[in-house]
């Protein structure tokens, strides 16, 4: 999992969701919601191993042969056509990754949202919120006016 996220997902942010969005085009498989399924599973597994979780719960179902090989396949395959389609040059792999697959500022916009209304002490909300505002107001001053056509 990590040797595949290392190059496919060079960004910091919604790493396994990228990360499952770029294998599917990668791979021949037409079974995507299944791939993408056990890449959800095995990145959750590394995510708890990575950062400290609770590995007692991985021991039931993550060494059972029938989705070890499967996944071993998968690693395998993506490996082999990342390998095969991928650019050399660090900028040009980033923009063909992106092409791939890339977040959306829907999707961003949503995490904010989700993250903003998480702040329950609704001071630290309202700080936030006059944060955002006063970022937003400069930064519609920097917009070029366009004149009125009438």
């Amino acid at each position: 999992m990590i040797a595949m996220e290392s190059i496919l997902v060079p960004e910091n942010d919604f790493v396994g969701r990228r990360l499952r969005e770029r294998v599917v085009p990668l791979m021949e498989t037409t079974n995507h919601n299944n791939t993408k399924a056990l890449l959800r599973y095995f990145y959750d597994a590394r995510s708890t191993i990575v950062h400290g979780g609770n590995v007692s719960s991985l021991k039931n179902g993550i060494l059972d042969n029938e989705i070890g090989f499967e996944f071993e396949k998968i690693v395998r395959e993506v490996i082999k056509e990342a390998l095969k389609s991928l650019p050399e040059n660090e900028v040009n792999r980033k923009t063909f990754l992106k092409q791939l697959f890339d977040i959306s500022d829907g999707d961003r916009a949503k995490k904010v949202y989700d993250n903003f209304f998480a702040i329950k002490d609704v001071n630290e909300r309202k700080r936030c919120f006059d944060l955002i505002s006063k970022r937003m107001s400069k930064t519609e001053n920097l917009k070029p006016k366009t004149e009125n056509p009438s």
